[in-house]
């Protein structure tokens, strides 16, 4: 009966939307009097941004308001996700290199776009596409690119301003995809620890969490001894090259929409005890964002 009543606000409010957000596309200008662009639309009105793309593309929402033809793109549908996973980067750096790729792509010069990704070219194909290159049967990074740069109304909304206040590079495709853009001499040194990113969240079978800003608490699996070559690893990250980066995120979806990982950035190893699984403290070189850890220290 609860579930029920759940989804049947959840039609109420979708259909709420396909009727109030035209007729504030409409009049925002006067309205606002700011110019009509997403994250002005959604700071304005204190929309999240997942709620709006869940369902419509910013230029399809645009048509919808009479605002602008329908989108024609061939791969709008496809793409259409890549507008959720752009709302929720919040690096500085990260949202520079991809309105230069972009504002490359609408001027159809790929070569421009392949220099503006610097060394991200795989990240940025992801950011878009959200699979390999192979399952996009894209031969190479340019093909990729090459194909988004014929879908000019959904790369036009890519202003990429951000929606959200910067804490840290937020990453939100597949940490592992985001791994394989790195050059090999790189590579190796982030093999550990086994589950690369971590969650604050009671539910969840380790018990991860912060202490502090500086410090937090994380669990091996559950059958890691101290001896073993894992546990080692761990143990023994310094004396045997590794570095441990991390990446955190408070829940896996919000809104329908997958949550990105906020990099943390490297940690060391502060102290450890138990086995299977290993209680391991580590020390952040840099310290978490204090809102991270207001919201997930323990006690609330």
């Amino acid at each position: 009966m609860a579930r029920a009543h759940v989804l049947a606000n959840i039609r109420a409010n979708l259909l709420n939307l396909a009727v109030q957000i035209p007729e504030r596309l409409q009049t925002f200008e006067s309205e606002a009097q700011q110019p009509l662009t997403f994250a002005n639309f959604v700071r304005y009105h204190d929309y999240e941004p997942e709620v709006l793309l869940k369902s419509e593309s910013w230029s399809g929402w645009k048509a919808r308001s009479g605002l602008r033809p329908a989108p024609t793109d061939p791969d709008h549908e496809q793409l259409r996700s890549s507008l959720i996973r752009m709302a929720s980067v919040n690096g500085p750096r990260e949202l520079a290199r991809l309105r230069g790729v972009t504002n490359q792509l609408l001027t159809g010069d790929v070569d421009g776009a392949l220099v503006a990704a610097e060394t991200f070219e795989v990240a940025t194909h992801y950011r878009f596409w959200g699979r390999s290159g192979r399952q996009r049967q894209f031969p190479t990074v340019r093909d990729s690119l090459a194909r988004i740069a014929q879908n000019p109304a959904l790369l036009a909304p890519f202003t990429l301003s951000t929606v959200r206040p910067e804490l840290v590079e937020g990453l939100n495709t597949d940490i592992c995809m985001w791994l394989q853009s790195l050059p090999d001499d790189h590579r190796a040194p982030l093999r550990l620890p086994a589950r690369v990113g971590f969650f604050f969240s009671p539910s969840t079978m380790y018990a991860d969490f912060p202490i502090s800003r500086e410090l937090f608490h994380w669990e091996s699996q559950s059958n890691t001894s101290q001896a073993s070559p894992t546990g080692q690893n761990i143990i023994q990250h310094q004396q045997r090259g590794y570095t441990i980066l991390l990446f955190a995120r408070d829940v896996k979806q919000r809104n329908d929409a997958t949550v990105p990982f906020t990099y943390l950035g490297p940690a060391d190893v502060e102290r450890y005890e138990s086995e299977r699984p290993i209680k391991v403290v580590y020390r952040l070189r840099h310290p978490m964002p204090a809102e991270m850890f207001k919201t997930n220290r323990r006690g609330g």
